[in-house]
């Protein structure tokens, strides 16, 4: 999947062709009126597969922007950026080389995108222009992420084999910092919600906090859970979701202290997503599940099987009609509750 992503010019030709299907399956499915209900606890244990895209058409991530106005999915040949409210209209960043990483700014003006060679690109998307491409890495830039200020951009990626997390100044161009952690591999990354700092997680499942201007180690929390593959804040950023293998750790952020420990998942959890009230997250893993969880009581309400293979990424709808789940053959899912009244 990672490994040789060139392109010939037929084959790119191909997926942009292949592009347009998915895109025009994907809008024809979610801007259907009427018949299907908003996902909620109620509900989830109803939740079915209702389309599967087989052609390798994804190379990485499928996010929606912040107002749900588009959906980004990452491709062979740029970042596929389609409207739900424009029929099958859209329109393809297009990049050279295949992308893995994508995330939209908070104010959805901005889209970064992380390539398989190291490199980080930033459009605009009212425009459709590249804004600057920024040369941070030697290898497969793992996940892009905005700060809340939309000022500065996170990074994870490796240069000569080590995790190293780069910030970037949006409007000089220009990297401010570069954390790296000595004792323990660095696993995952993310800005903090107070601006000035990125949270990573470790190889053992512990967190540190480094001040995202120099670079300096602040706080640690330790912890030896079986690792921190993904970190995500729920959507009021007041818990702090820490998956690493088999199991899945809540912090509530405003102290610093465990909530609880989610288990179920028996491979290594690769993605986290949540509706838009945070009432419900979903985690995919490396052995193709994607597991619900009610985040009232902490419980699981349903796993979903027709996954063949490690879960890239997760994305729920912004009016939580459906869910999207992505793996690393590029296969994607749409699933969803449809009414039956």
């Amino acid at each position: 999947m990672y490994s040789d992503r060139r392109l010939t010019t037929g084959r790119k030709m191909l997926l942009i062709l292949s592009l347009f299907f998915l895109s025009h399956a994907l809008v024809t499915a979610q801007t259907t009126p009427t018949g299907f209900e908003a996902i909620i606890t109620e509900n989830a244990q109803q939740l079915q597969l209702l389309e599967k895209m087989t052609d390798s058409l994804s190379s990485g991530q499928i996010v929606y922007s912040p107002s749900g106005d588009y959906l980004a999915i990452a491709s062979e040949v740029g970042i596929q950026i389609y409207s739900n409210t424009i029929n099958s209209e859209f329109h393809l960043m297009e990049s050279e080389n295949p992308i893995y990483s994508v995330a939209f700014s908070s104010d959805g003006h901005l889209l970064a995108g992380g390539d398989y060679e190291g490199n980080i690109y930033l459009w605009e998307i009212e425009s459709k222009e590249l804004v600057t491409v920024f040369e941070g890495f030697d290898s497969i830039v793992w996940k892009v992420a905005f700060f809340d200020d939309d000022n500065r951009l996170m990074s994870q990626g490796k240069s000569l084999g080590t995790t190293v997390i780069r910030v970037w100044d949006i409007a000089s161009k220009t990297a401010i910092s570069a954390i790296e952690y000595s004792e323990y591999p660095i696993s995952s990354a993310i800005p903090d919600v107070f601006g000035n700092f990125v949270i990573t997680s470790d190889s053992r499942g512990s967190l540190h906090i480094f001040d995202s201007g120099n670079g300096q180690l602040q706080l640690s929390l330790e912890q030896n859970n079986g690792g921190g593959n993904e970190l995500l804040f729920n959507p009021d950023k007041t818990i702090l979701v820490s998956a690493g293998v088999g199991n899945i750790v809540l912090w509530d952020w405003e102290n610093g202290s465990q909530i609880a420990e989610l288990r179920g998942h028996s491979g290594l959890v690769t993605s986290i997503a949540f509706n838009s009230d945070g009432t419900i997250m979903a985690t995919g893993d490396s052995e193709g599940e994607v597991r619900i969880w009610n985040m009232r009581d902490m419980t699981e309400l349903i796993t979903l099987h027709e996954n063949i293979d490690e879960i890239v990424s997760l994305t729920f709808s912004t009016d939580d009609m459906f869910l999207i789940s992505d793996d690393v053959y590029g296969i994607i899912y749409l699933w969803g509750i449809p009414d039956e009244n």
